[in-house]
């Protein structure tokens, strides 16, 4: 089911209330100069990004110089299998640091 609308007919306050009260699970997009996309599970919002090509934080690792694109992508391609988060897989196999994990998650306004 696709619901789609603007402000003018509903709150931000009142989508979200919406989506916890009924416990969806879906993809909330919102759209100004940029889309801005929201992953709700079950009434809970579970993860926020600029981008849906589940490269987000692929690219802030190697923006942030963790690990460098040949060895990230070569570990990506031959091992990795979504069985953990990406950054969690990263530090668990040694090839981010527990220091660099916890600037990637301060990056992302983790504390």
């Amino acid at each position: 089911m696709s619901i789609k609308g603007d402000f003018t007919e509903f709150s931000l306050a009142e989508i979200i209330k919406y989506l916890q009260s009924s416990k969806k699970t879906g993809l909330l997009t919102l759209t100004d100069k940029t889309n801005h996309f929201f992953w709700v599970n079950k009434g809970y919002l579970v993860a926020a990004s600029h981008r849906t090509d589940e490269l987000g934080l692929y690219s802030l690792i190697l923006e942030l110089y963790l690990v460098r694109k040949r060895s990230l992508q070569r570990v990506i391609d031959s091992v990795y299998n979504d069985s953990l988060p990406l950054v969690i897989f990263l530090r668990e196999n040694g090839f981010l640091s527990v220091k660099e994990s916890r600037i990637l998650f301060r990056f992302l306004g983790f504390r």
